[in-house]
């Protein structure tokens, strides 16, 4: 005991060091060979750690380069940073981006010190409920700091991460693909007019030239705005508010503001078109690049570690039920034999033939557990054969059996599990979905995976060549409903409960304390930061357990068509889905705007496959980047030629 407290402090300075040097050694190499994620020597055995890690050097690298929606990536780092802050300083993160070298700064030497501070932050919140003996708990606080430390520094968990690395992804992809991969639609006008035209549901817009507003009481043309619409080349989007469903408004307080589902979609078609490029135009089975065959071997190796867990969990529980129906078994035995005695006189022994076997001996119970645990251990699990057989994974379905009750008695919902990345657009019952006229649909190898429960394609497509594109491509990633707080113009401010297949809610958590800036939010962290909600805060109704009708294929479903069809080669979309009270006929939802450099908004989804995406593209985007440049060089080298 009395030398648990030096080890554990050796052993946390020593997790201190090892991910301090591994950060800096990773971000000074990338930055000083400009390599490709797969060349990177460390890190390679945590997706996770090295997708964060390089992605924080490559957005120096792309510092000055064109962005989709802004001048410069920089440019639009400074725009939408300006009103987050890391919780307790108050400082916009917008200022460590107002140039080159105050951004290397952040990464230098902020980070690692923010990194540290909420190591200490989040281990001191944890420690009244450590379950370590009082004699070690300070080596237990001390091995937390380490662990939250490496966690915070090379892989963190939280939003801020997941965004910054999605809006790199998609800026990268936008500087190599072009336009025309559909980034134009994340303007909200060219968005509403494009999907209208393909007849998907959206919010409805007027269509009229100007709009004219004349205050009540304000005289002298003071009180008088015209707004030119964007139907007519303005820059107005010009709408009725919206009020929410029924099903939604009984969860949500009086006052509260449309609050919509936030519907994230991964697409891997890019992916594949380069698979196809690489095997010749799409005839046969290209050969898979490098980054897709390491994501499926690390896939596979979680996937067997998880059927082996799932495994022995279930021979323990099969075991336990064993035994507990023996017992019980053998005492109604017992009471129904005191039961005859007791009302009967004895009986006539019965026949030798007629006699039930007497109870089986502790000793053949065991070995007959054994028997069954060796026999059972021999199949492979469900999920094990459907991972091998290359289909997709089903919905998680059936609604909620945990108690809606708020009373003492009521136990806590759980969360709900996340919504599976797997889920593939074939589930839809919308039309289908034409790929464009460059691809033939041939895809690439059926067997491909890209982490626990994320299939890059998975199967064959149903139907012809061209329907089957998209049903391999587009998945979900995750699904939250972000429940706005009354007083708020939108939902932005909300309570984001995640949401599984079936439509049922999770428990909620929120990001408000993030966009504390200035003076209010220096050393203040409030302690919603630290709750979990079964109730909407304001309301008082329970959220969590909740379940929304038809949430697949009026909402989740929506989304993934809308991917389809107008942005499909995309690999990261964020669909903002309302369900309105008054909807026409046959509708139940509609989209209100979609968003490329997404927010996942606290959701629940596949944190490993979700590494191997981000790794797969990043991969592949610096070999088209490399490819274009040889192209570009041996054109220049062409034109020189025939100057001679």
């Amino acid at each position: 005991m009395l030398l648990s407290a030096p080890i554990a402090a050796i052993a946390a300075a020593w997790s201190i060091v090892s991910a301090t040097a591994a950060y800096y050694a990773a971000l000074a190499w990338v930055l000083a060979t400009g390599c490709s994620i797969e060349a990177v020597p460390l890190l390679q055995r945590d997706a996770a750690a090295l997708v964060h890690v390089y992605s924080l050097a490559k957005t120096l690298q792309l510092w000055d380069s064109p962005h989709y929606r802004a001048p410069t990536l920089s440019d639009d780092l400074r725009a939408n940073l300006k009103n987050v802050a890391v919780p307790g300083t108050g400082v916009p993160l917008s200022l460590f981006c107002s140039c080159r070298l105050a951004f290397l700064a952040f990464l230098l030497a902020v980070n690692p010190l923010l990194s540290a501070a909420g190591a200490l932050y989040l281990a001191a919140l944890r420690a009244s409920a450590s379950a370590c003996p009082d004699a070690s708990a300070s080596g237990c606080r001390l091995r937390r700091v380490g662990a939250l430390y490496r966690e915070l520094l090379l892989a963190p968990r939280h939003w801020l991460a997941s965004w910054r690395l999605n809006c790199l992804v998609v800026a990268w992809h936008a500087r190599v693909a072009g336009a025309s991969a559909g980034y134009d639609l994340e303007d909200k006008a060219a968005f509403l007019a494009e999907a209208d035209r393909l007849g998907l549901p959206v919010a409805p817009y007027m269509r009229g030239a100007r709009v004219f507003v004349k205050h009540r009481s304000v005289e002298g043309g003071q009180g008088i705005h015209v707004y030119r619409n964007f139907t007519a080349g303005g820059d107005w989007i010009i709408q009725e508010a919206i009020d929410n469903a029924p099903c939604l408004a009984r969860l949500l307080p009086r006052g509260a503001p449309l609050s919509t589902f936030r519907v994230v979609t991964a697409s891997v078609a890019w992916l594949e078109a380069r698979e196809a490029q690489r095997g010749g135009g799409g005839s046969g089975d290209p050969a898979p690049s490098a980054a897709l065959a390491n994501g499926r071997a690390r896939a596979l190796e979680r996937q067997l570690e998880r059927q082996r867990l799932e495994s022995e969990q279930v021979c323990r529980e099969q075991g336990e039920r064993t035994k507990r129906a023996s017992r019980q078994q053998q005492q109604q035995q017992q009471q129904q034999e005191q039961e005859r005695q007791q009302q009967q006189p004895p009986p006539r022994p019965p026949p030798p033939q007629q006699q039930q076997p007497p109870p089986p001996s502790e000793q053949q119970q065991q070995q007959q557990e054994r028997e069954q645990v060796r026999l059972w251990s021999r199949s492979a699990s469900p999920l094990l054969a459907r991972f091998l057989s290359r289909t997709p994974s089903p919905i998680p379905g059936g609604h909620s059996s945990r108690p809606r009750s708020r009373g003492a008695d009521a136990a806590p919902p759980a969360p709900s599990p996340p919504l599976p990345v797997s889920t593939s657009i074939q589930h839809t019952s919308g039309t289908p979905v034409p790929p464009p006229a460059s691809d033939d649909g041939s895809g690439g190898d059926d067997s491909s995976s890209l982490g626990d429960g994320w299939h890059s394609p998975t199967g064959a497509g149903s139907g012809s060549g061209s329907e089957g594109v998209y049903e391999r491509c587009i998945e979900v990633l995750t699904s939250v409903f972000r429940a706005g707080l009354a007083g708020a113009d939108t939902d932005h401010t909300s309570i984001c409960f995640p949401v599984n297949g079936a439509g049922e809610l999770g428990r909620g958590v929120t990001a408000n304390h993030w966009y504390r800036t200035g003076w209010q939010g220096v050393l203040r962290i409030p302690a919603s930061a630290r709750v979990a909600w079964d109730e909407h805060p304001q309301s008082g109704h329970l959220v969590a357990g909740e379940v929304i009708p038809e949430f697949w294929s009026s909402v989740a479903g929506l989304a993934l068509q809308a991917h389809a069809l107008l942005a499909p080669s995309v690999p990261l979309v964020g669909w903002d889905v309302a369900l309105p009270a008054d909807t026409a006929a046959g509708e139940a939802s509609c989209l209100l705007e979609m968003n490329i450099s997404c927010n996942l908004f606290n959701g629940a989804y596949d944190r490993a496959g979700y590494a191997d995406l981000a790794y797969a593209y990043m991969a592949e985007l610096h070999r088209a980047e490399r490819e274009a440049a040889a192209r570009a060089k041996a054109a220049r080298h062409g034109v020189r030629q025939k100057r001679r």
